[in-house]
């Protein structure tokens, strides 16, 4: 079973607040703004999604602006052109994410894959990273339990704030692994 949330007349979906729905949830629109909590999975389409609530399952979503702040109980697939995981955002499973840009903030209690024009962590996985990107930036909080791994299409472009290499990082420019000092941090500081 499953509930379907219609746009309304100007185009726009959205769950309010305490409009919690005890379902798989389905809705696209214009705009979809989600802030009741869903008991199971939500799969989510439109020009701009964001998910400001507790979803107890899933999030399936797809948007040119996705942005989750709320927590999610399973796994996050997203696509977009801008992705971001904001700083209140706690996803209990894995993400699989496709954007332009991407930014991950919140926490994530598993693994992350992602392939983005440019990626940023500043916040925690517990999991390994996997990335296949053209920038990767990691912030002050960053914090990856496991192994940062993938490929980073730009050299010198894998950039960190006091953060040690990650031999799993190949330079596709070089083919080569990350050398110790790969880059820096747009403040500056060498690692």
């Amino acid at each position: 079973a499953f509930e379907l949330v219609e746009p309304n007349p100007t185009g726009n979906s959205r769950i309010e607040a305490g409009q919690g729905i005890e379902d798989t949830v389905f809705t696209a629109g214009q705009t979809v703004d989600v802030r009741g909590d869903v008991s199971d999975d939500l799969f989510a389409a439109g020009n701009a999604v964001t998910v400001d609530s507790t979803i107890g399952g899933n999030v399936i979503s797809v948007g040119s602006s996705v942005v989750v702040n709320g927590t999610v109980g399973g796994d996050l697939i997203v696509a977009g052109g801008t992705v971001t995981l904001g700083n209140d955002a706690v996803v209990t499973g894995d993400v699989l994410l496709f954007a332009g840009t991407a930014e991950l903030i919140g926490t994530v209690n598993g693994k992350v894959q992602a392939y983005a024009g440019t990626l940023t962590i500043d916040g925690a996985v517990t999991g390994n990273v996997d990335v296949q990107a053209d920038e990767v930036l990691l912030g002050d909080a960053a914090k990856i339990g496991g192994a940062l791994t993938g490929l980073v299409e730009s050299p010198g472009k894998l950039i960190s704030a006091g953060q040690k290499a990650y031999k799993g990082i190949t330079d596709t420019f070089t083919g080569k692994n990350a050398p110790g000092k790969f880059g820096k941090w747009a403040g500056g500081k060498a690692w």
